[in-house]
């Protein structure tokens, strides 16, 4: 039986669980292999790993978009729209969802339930009214990256 293409790998997870991070590192770890990249026309800081922003590359023969900013339906619209504004053949799309119902039915809805693949973001998190830790913060960016790492090998496997 031959196996089939995913179309969007979605990572789903709460408000401020790292998704926006995750992202941003795997796209620093695609653009050294990937052959033409295309960023969003109002990314300016492209080192900052918590700003919102799209990017469409080439990797490994397929075109890929990656979309940091998803904790709304209404931005994960805006977003995809301005991938499609530009014009390009997507193979492969990966962005945030959150774990709320709107994103999710939106990403089904776009791609079909049987196109999705659903990766749970891994997070590390403290109360809010706990004081700042910077032990805590250097595990956060340890598993945002380690998971960016992840993403990676599911583009490579699975799509």
């Amino acid at each position: 039986m031959p196996t089939m293409k995913m179309k969007i790998i979605a990572l789903r997870g709460e408000i401020n669980s790292g998704k926006t991070r995750t992202l941003n590192k795997l796209i620093k770890k695609i653009i050294p292999l990937s052959s033409n990249l295309h960023r969003c026309p109002t990314d300016t800081d492209y080192d900052n790993e918590k700003v919102d922003r799209w990017v469409v590359l080439e990797y490994e023969g397929r075109t890929i978009a990656i979309i940091t900013a998803g904790d709304g339906e209404k931005v994960l619209e805006k977003n995809f729209n301005e991938i499609q504004d530009y014009n390009k053949q997507i193979d492969l799309y990966i962005c945030p969802t959150h774990s709320r119902e709107g994103t999710i039915h939106y990403v089904e809805n776009m791609f079909g339930k049987k196109f999705v693949l659903w990766v749970r973001k891994l997070d590390i998190w403290r109360p809010v009214e706990d004081l700042e830790d910077s032990r805590v913060d250097l595990l956060q960016n340890e598993y945002n990256e380690r998971q960016a790492f992840d993403l990676l090998n599911i583009i490579n496997i699975f799509c």
